[in-house]
């Protein structure tokens, strides 16, 4: 057992020297050497797409009960301004919601381009209506 340590020992005092000494004697570069900036101009629009993808199981009663939500949304950030720090100043817009939800209680869509009727819809789909002011 002695023997296992002591040739572990080993094995990490040699990936110190194999790795980390190396990795030591580089030179150092200070902060003001290297600057990270985004690189964006005014008038630029930056087009993203989030999903996301979720699976719940629940347990109630001794029922399990499995449902899916899978939400999109298409936004745009506009680059209104660059100083010459870096600061930007963006304007988000919300291009499109999507929403689909799979359950034993309903199945639900929710399409931001084609959203069901506004007022008085019983439909379980008008629970999202709130999303309407996101879009535009």
């Amino acid at each position: 057992m002695r023997t296992r340590a002591v040739a572990a020992l080993v094995i990490f005092v040699a990936a110190i020297f194999t790795f980390a000494v190396p990795a030591l004697a580089q030179t150092t570069t200070t902060a003001s050497e290297i600057q990270l900036r985004w690189g964006y101009k005014p008038g630029e629009a930056l087009r993203y797409r989030i999903t996301l993808d979720q699976k719940t199981r629940m347990e109630m009663l001794g029922q399990v009960i499995d449902q899916t939500q899978v939400q999109t949304m298409e936004i745009t950030a506009h680059v209104d301004s660059v100083k010459d720090d870096g600061t930007m100043v963006l304007t988000w817009t919300y291009d499109k919601v999507k929403i689909k939800v799979d359950s034993p209680q309903a199945n639900i869509e929710w399409n931001s381009e084609d959203p069901p009727a506004a007022e008085g819809s019983t439909s379980p789909a008008a629970n999202f209506d709130f999303m309407r002011e996101l879009v535009g």
